[in-house]
C-alpha cells in the first residue's frame, strides 16, 4: 500500500521536474528572442540615424550654394542660406527675402 503511494509521489515529482524543465526552456527561448529583438531594434535605429544624418548633410550642402538663374532678358540671383532665400537682381539694390 505504501509502495503504491510512494510510486505515485515519485511520478508526481517526475512530472513536476519535467514541467519545470519545460518552463525553463521557454524562459530561455523568450529571453533570447527579446535579446535578439532589442539588438535588431538598436541596429535599425542606428541605420535610421545614419540616414537622417546623411540627409541633413546633403540638405546643408544644397542650402549653402548660390543658384544663378537667367530667363530671357530677366537676370537675377537666388541665394539659399540656412533655408532662407534671397532674390535680387545684380544691377539693382532691391532684395527680396523669402
Amino acid at each position: 500500500m505504501f509502495s503504491a503511494y510512494y510510486e505515485y509521489l515519485q511520478d508526481q515529482l517526475t512530472q513536476l521536474k519535467d514541467a519545470r524543465e519545460a518552463l525553463n526552456a521557454l524562459r530561455t527561448e523568450n529571453y533570447e528572442r527579446k535579446r535578439q529583438e532589442a539588438f535588431e531594434y538598436g541596429r535599425q535605429r542606428q541605420i535610421q540615424l545614419a540616414q537622417k544624418l546623411d540627409f541633413m548633410r546633403q540638405k546643408k550642402q544644397v542650402s549653402s550654394f548660390i543658384i544663378k538663374i537667367s530667363a530671357s532678358n530677366l537676370h537675377f540671383t537666388v541665394e539659399v542660406e540656412n533655408n532662407r532665400w534671397r532674390v535680387f537682381a545684380p544691377d539693382s539694390t532691391e532684395t527680396y527675402i523669402l
